[in-house]
């Protein structure tokens, strides 16, 4: 598949939804194909059979394939379901440039988020995001951009995001057995807030609420910060089970009633209005009262709106939301909702569509229901965006990055090497003073640029482990252009 086009992969509950996008003229995404069909195998946002949800995927991903003439090999996929837990942290390290002035530079910040990183957590979880709230210099001096200020001690808050690795084993199994590579996995809430969010809201504080069909995600912002997540594990299906259970439907049935007739204030329903049903088997009709149907989702709704103000209380951020709550996902459309989230939490609401970043195609992706999968589309751009950058940097200088890896590794000594893992680089960042990069082993090694200004030769390194910058090498490639050292 052609590098231009990006796959998101929704797993959900109830559906399971695959979009292929590309860019158009205006920086908006345009859907060139799309595909959705009922979800087996997963329950309460988990993969719980792995058969039958790579079933469901492979039928996907072959729909969008033949609609779009294009071979799907890769896709961004969501993460979600009630194994997904939340934290903050406190991490803190000593500043040692040797430098008089003791500035803050970006190996500071790639060193304590390595610490974050390395959090203890519950065996059998992972970390899958880690978010710095907010960092502290010398006890003093708040801020959210510390590089280049001077000081002794950097201190930071970080929002920590786990996932149980069984689940996050299982949703990368069924899209693997479907022949498809797992590029990026995104916190659902994380990628419904790239779709729906404004820039305002990010930064005055909002509230964002993802109604799924088994769980409702919870995201809250502030100051462009992601500072609380949360999943709470029912969503619109258990919606539908009290329905059939209450007023004795089948589950189809108590689907149709419950999106064309209910409301989640029963009083805004009429007690004279009946609905119609078709008997079980050779029984008589039935008539429904949209009252007493109303009643059932009203009870259920206040219970997850109650769940939402608690965590909304736990975050700390209750009273600073200027932009209060924005509810999407397919949950959302439920009739009188805002009015009840309004006078449940005291907090205006609204409904989030993921319009904004969409251009006009055949397949109308406009829906809060899709908000998920419209920010995996855009969570691939963001990302393809900085590797494009990286690699066009990168292929400039693609004749010197074995001699000059060669020359990094003389540096070091085998048992060094052997303490960094020995390489390959698996992963590389950059920073506007250096690079740093992660070995097969989670070993951290930083270095700096070290660029000549008269002969643009790069002239050292500055390593985690020496703290100091090693002896001179020349390479004749302007490293101060900024590629890294290796990758994959």
């Amino acid at each position: 598949m052609r590098d231009e086009y990006i796959v998101g992969l929704d797993i959900g509950t109830t559906k399971i939804c695959i979009a292929v996008g590309k860019k158009d003229d205006h920086g908006n995404i345009k859907i060139i194909s799309f595909a959705e069909t009922r979800s087996f195998g997963v329950a309460v946002g988990m993969v719980q059979n792995i058969q039958k949800a790579t079933e469901q995927i492979s039928q996907v991903v072959k729909e969008a394939s033949k609609t779009s003439n294009i071979e799907i090999k890769k896709a961004n996929v969501g993460i979600a379901g009630k194994h997904i837990k939340s934290f903050t942290r406190h991490n803190s390290i000593y500043i040692n440039n040797n430098k008089e002035d003791n500035e803050i530079n970006s190996e500071h910040l790639i060193k304590l988020l390595y610490e974050a990183k390395n959090t203890i957590i519950p065996p059998g979880d992972e970390i899958i995001a880690v978010t710095a709230q907010n960092y502290l210099v010398d006890e003093e001096i708040m801020t959210m951009e510390p590089i280049g200020t001077p000081g002794k001690k950097l201190e930071a808050d970080f929002h920590i995001v786990t996932a149980r690795k069984t689940d996050i084993k299982n949703i990368i199994s069924c899209v693997e057995k479907a022949n498809i590579f797992r590029e990026l996995l995104v916190l659902e809430p994380q990628a419904s807030s790239l779709a729906i969010l404004t820039e305002g809201e990010l930064e005055s504080g909002v509230c964002l609420v993802d109604i799924g069909g088994g769980t409702t995600d919870i995201a809250i912002f502030h100051e462009n910060v992601m500072r609380h997540t949360a999943i709470i594990p029912y969503g619109g299906e258990i919606i539908t089970q009290d329905i059939k259970d209450g007023l004795q439907v089948l589950t189809k049935q108590a689907e149709i009633l419950k999106i064309k007739f209910g409301r989640a204030i029963a009083s805004h329903a009429s007690k004279n209005e009946h609905v119609k049903i078709p008997g079980i088997g050779q029984r008589e009709d039935r008539l429904i009262s949209t009252y007493n149907l109303c009643k059932i989702i009203e009870a259920r709704m206040e219970e997850i709106i109650q769940d939402i103000h608690k965590e909304i209380i736990l975050s700390g951020y209750n009273g600073k939301l200027s932009g209060g709550i924005v509810l999407t996902g397919g949950g959302s459309q439920l009739l009188s909702l805002k009015q009840l989230v309004k006078y449940m939490t005291g907090m205006i609401p609204r409904i989030g569509f993921p319009d904004s970043q969409l251009s006009n195609s055949e397949f109308n992706l406009k829906s809060p229901k899709y908000s998920t999968l419209v920010g995996l589309l855009i969570s691939g751009y963001k990302t393809s965006r900085i590797n494009k950058s990286k690699n066009s940097t990168r292929s400039e200088s693609k004749d010197v990055i074995k001699e000059f890896s060669d020359k990094f590794k003389s540096f070091f000594t085998d048992t060094d090497l052997d303490e960094f893992g020995n390489g390959p680089f698996v992963n590389i960042f950059e920073g506007p003073t250096g690079f740093a990069g992660l070995t097969k082993n989670a070993e951290l090694i930083t270095w700096g640029k070290g660029v000549d200004p008269d002969t643009d030769q790069f002239t050292g390194f500055a390593s985690k482990k020496y703290n100091d910058v090693l002896d001179a090498v020349s390479i004749k490639k302007p490293y101060s252009s900024g590629w890294a050292l290796l990758h994959n």
